[in-house]
């Protein structure tokens, strides 16, 4: 296997395993990953594992890389989860299955006998059901809630900030939610690491508009007289 080859293998690794991987990874030590375009990236996922599907061969790689390759479908699963859920968009479902589908057809060109070939395409088909179920799902159901950032406000130190959301939920009603965000988030061009934020408050929709809230020092933020006190 020459180099152009391994890096036609390299690159659907990479998409399917790049988010889950990270946020795995980081989710302990209380960060989150999030791409800059969701639909952009899933657009470009999409024909890039086109292109592997024509110019991988069927022949000649080693037990581990066949091994990766052949539990692309399920990466590729756990990565359109993520995809539909934070897009929320039917344009990404699209692109994801169509990834899906391509990593598919990859795992089914590098697998050798018949059994793991037919194992391979049972599991792929319930898995790809179970895709459409969630795309489904996170598309017309998940549009329902539409948050917007109504105000925010920095501590006097800027290493944190208050982000006033208003959550409106449609025909079940809606809340005003006040999360903490930590400032030092890192840029990655195409995705964004950063601490997950804390949930400071929780008060009733539309409550932003007469809410009084400020910074009381770099740790301690007053929401409607109640004090809020960030974890060091």
């Amino acid at each position: 296997m020459n180099k152009k080859e391994r890096l036609l293998i390299c690159i659907p690794l990479f998409i399917c395993s790049f988010l889950p991987l990270f946020t795995l990874i980081l989710h302990p030590f209380g960060y989150s990953v999030s791409l800059a375009s969701y639909k952009i990236f899933s657009a470009v996922s999409a024909i890039i594992c086109i292109a592997s599907v024509f110019r991988i061969k069927e022949s000649g790689y080693n037990k581990t890389t066949r091994l990766f390759i052949a539990f692309l479908p399920l990466m590729q699963l756990i990565n359109t989860v993520i995809y539909v859920n934070k897009s929320k968009s039917a344009l990404t479902a699209v692109f994801m299955a169509i990834c899906f589908i391509s990593c598919a057809v990859l795992s089914q060109k590098i697998l050798l006998s018949v059994k793991t070939k037919i194992a391979s395409v049972i599991t792929s088909s319930l898995m790809f059901l179970v895709l459409v179920l969630i795309s489904f799902v996170a598309v017309f159901f998940g549009n329902f809630s539409v948050n917007t950032v109504v105000k925010t406000i920095s501590s006097p130190s800027k290493e944190y900030y208050a982000e006033v959301v208003d959550s409106d939920q449609g025909a079940t009603g809606g809340s005003t939610v006040v999360y903490i965000k930590k400032s030092d988030s890192v840029n990655l061009l195409f995705a964004t690491i950063e601490k997950a934020p804390e949930r400071a408050y929780l008060g009733e929709w539309r409550e932003y508009e007469t809410m009084d809230i400020y910074w009381k020092d770099k740790n301690t933020l007053i929401i409607n007289s109640s004090e809020y006190i960030i974890n060091q």
